[in-house]
């Protein structure tokens, strides 16, 4: 990616001088591992489950020649269903291609999220976040294509 991060001085990642720049620099880079940890590694298991590894096969359409949207349930959202929305969108940066579905599935999922939908990204990401437990619904909800319990 040519994306470039700063630190919280507005720096350049990669640029600390100082002892204390590299300290700050370093609260930095675990910020924003922490934050793309759930969206990367699904990134990687869509990866493989499409085909093993053919991102092409990602732009599936139906008879009408809509994108179907790759469904990925995450069981048990706790800290994940709190991410900011707009993490989520490196998934169609990764794959610009294809659509997703990520529907947020657990008992601890923010009240105040619980049976919100929203969607980005020209249509291309809707995130679904439900409070419940998985045995209490999963006859309502559609079948996933991609199940990510963390």
């Amino acid at each position: 990616s040519d994306r470039h991060f700063k630190s919280c001085l507005g720096k350049k990642i990669g640029d600390a001088r100082t002892d204390s720049d590299r300290e700050l620099e370093a609260k930095s880079v675990r910020l924003i591992s922490s934050l793309f940890t759930f969206p990367l590694t699904i990134a990687h298991a869509v990866y493989w489950n499409s085909a093993l590894g053919d991102p092409a096969k990602l732009d599936t359409k139906d008879e009408d020649g809509v994108v179907i949207p790759k469904r990925i349930m995450v069981l048990g959202a706790r800290q994940e269903a709190t991410l900011p929305p707009k993490v989520w969108l490196e998934l169609n940066a990764i794959f610009p291609e294809a659509k997703f579905h990520i529907h947020h599935l657990g008992p601890d999922v923010p009240e105040a999220k619980h049976d919100t939908e929203l969607e980005m990204n020209e249509g291309k990401m809707k995130i679904t976040w439900t409070r419940a437990h998985y045995q209490d619904v999963h006859e309502f909800v559609d079948v996933p294509d991609l199940y990510a319990l963390f």
